[in-house]
């Protein structure tokens, strides 16, 4: 039996959090397509920060296999979720990109490059969440 794992990259703490779950055989085949993506959801606070995070990101994505442009789209309302905080905006936006499997986005992630912009992505973005999704 596979296990489908998703994790979640937290801004604030800067710790991965691992939830899974082990569907039946004969429901494993519909999360089989090989396809994985790194998807985030947030909201802008600093463009300048997330313009210098950008910049760094993109080509450190592709360098580890991200199939570009990624596909973007617009969240026009939040109906349930953590997101929905008095104090902060709700999320703007949900981004994904694919990449050949999981192991070429941990590359990514852990490359030092991008561990160089890590505090802008931070400092950029309001309710940043990042997940590794496997279809």
């Amino acid at each position: 039996m596979k296990n489908k794992i998703f994790i979640l990259l937290t801004t604030s703490l800067m710790t991965l959090s691992v939830f899974g779950a082990m569907p039946s055989e004969e429901k494993s085949s519909q999360y089989n397509t090989g396809k994985v993506y790194l998807m985030a959801f947030g909201s802008p606070k600093d463009i300048n920060k997330i313009n210098r995070y950008k910049k760094v990101a993109g080509s450190i994505m592709k360098k580890h296999g991200a199939i570009f442009p990624p596909v973007k789209f617009k969240i026009n309302d939040v109906i349930k979720g953590d997101s929905i905080d008095r104090n902060n905006p709700n999320p703007t936006f949900l981004n994904y990109i694919e990449f050949p499997d999981r192991q070429h986005i941990l590359n990514a992630l852990s490359d030092p490059e991008y561990i160089s912009v890590i505090n802008d992505r931070n400092n950029g973005f309001n309710h940043l969440n990042i997940f590794i999704l496997t279809q």
